[in-house]
């Protein structure tokens, strides 16, 4: 974390702003996909465990077929109740704040349904609540200063595409969300946020805490629950557009203190109604987070949103698209349509390239995901032109 509070001491962040619209749609088409793929490896698990995996006529602790139907059901119950209720924002029942009010607590809303239903109306259904491990030592802080002296060397080299990927990731996330089209009013702080993510990581490793930065889509969703939206007319197509955004620090705030009192108190209780699946064929339990019954469906709505106004998304169905329905985007008027699907294609082979990365069975190979990223900035300004000419590459891919 030195590595990145070094970084915002010399305004490292400053390079960011060759970052063109792909690079930012490509890494936010790349979190959904990653969330919808981890969504459907908890499919997987669910029924190679305990359904494909039953003997036929054998009754068994682990094989039970009801729970991977009612993992099935909740999952993609809580996706479809999710998206219904987000689009309640523009239905004609109750007034606005009272439409917007529900619409922005659509995720919540659905968890608590499908909990309900699944705790009242599946009782006789096993499953496994969700389990708190109590911690393997009583030591306060890591023990890093126990780290052998042949091992601080490689430690140190593994610190540094860590840090490329904390200083990718925030602040790809920071132009995502902080940019003109979103109406914020309140100047950035790019260096700022960067030093505080590192002093920040830096006590949450010495507790031995999960580090934080940073991500999408959960940033961009903060960002629609602040603003006012209003679907306006253009050229004969019904556009969502942010019109006002509430740029205040208390939501957070507010959010997090609430967090401690039910971290320390309530999640005993809460757990209760959060089913979890256990799938190992040893007697030692072992609770695969993933698998959580709502998780997957959480990251099924969490995709399913963050692809709302991705450019991307929306030239890869262009593709499918008949050419008289295509919308009045600015950059159709001026660009052939030969030359966006191969853009369009140039960058789907970048997001093959991520994913794999990304999902390779070998850790070593995860390794290399930042840097990848990275190399797609001078890829864009050097190779790119040479399939693309640049006045067309301004229109698709300008900055923002």
């Amino acid at each position: 974390m030195g590595f990145l509070i070094l970084a915002s001491v010399f305004q490292l962040g400053s390079l960011m702003s060759f970052t063109t619209r792909s690079t930012e749609e490509i890494f936010s088409f790349f979190i959904a996909l990653a969330l919808i793929i981890k969504a459907i490896m908890a499919i997987v698990h669910v029924y190679s465990h305990g359904y494909v995996g039953c003997i036929t006529g054998v009754a068994g602790e682990l094989c039970d077929p009801a729970e991977p139907l009612l993992f099935i059901f909740l999952l993609f119950g809580t996706t479809w109740l999710s998206m219904t209720i987000i689009s309640f924002r523009s239905s004609p029942y109750l007034s606005r704040w009272k439409r917007d009010l529900v619409s922005d607590y659509a995720l919540p809303i659905a968890v608590l349904v499908f909990a309900f239903i699944s705790f009242f109306g599946f009782s006789d259904v096993r499953k496994e609540q969700f389990k708190i491990f109590p911690r393997d030592t009583d030591a306060f802080f890591v023990a890093f200063y126990e780290l052998p002296a042949e091992a601080q060397l490689p430690a140190l080299g593994l610190s540094i595409p860590l840090a490329i990927l904390f200083f990718m990731d925030q602040l790809l996330v920071t132009n995502t969300v902080d940019n003109k089209d979103n109406k914020l009013k309140k100047g950035s702080a790019h260096h700022w946020d960067l030093f505080v993510v590192g002093i920040l990581n830096i006590f949450l490793s010495l507790f031995g805490l999960p580090w934080m930065h940073g991500a999408l889509p959960s940033a961009y969703l903060h960002l629609k629950a602040l603003s006012d939206v209003e679907d306006r007319l253009h050229n004969g197509y019904i556009q969502t557009v942010i019109v006002y955004v509430r740029e205040t620090r208390l939501a957070t705030l507010l959010a997090h203190l609430i967090m401690i009192p039910v971290y320390f108190f309530l999640v005993p209780y809460i757990t209760v109604f959060i089913p979890t699946s256990i799938f190992n064929g040893t007697k030692t339990a072992y609770v695969f987070p993933e698998l959580l019954y709502f998780l997957p469906g959480v990251f099924l709505f969490m995709a399913f949103s963050s692809l709302t106004g991705n450019e991307f998304w929306e030239r890869i169905l262009l593709i499918f698209t008949e050419q008289r329905a295509y919308p009045p985007t600015h950059y159709i008027r001026r660009v052939p349509q030969r030359t966006v699907h191969q853009f369009t294609i140039i960058e789907f082979v970048q997001l093959v390239i991520l994913v794999a990365i990304s999902f390779a069975q070998y850790h070593y190979v995860e390794m290399v995901f930042p840097i990848v990223i990275a190399a797609f900035i001078p890829f864009r300004y050097f190779i790119l032109p040479l399939f693309i000419p640049i006045q067309y590459l301004e229109a698709i891919d300008g900055k923002h």
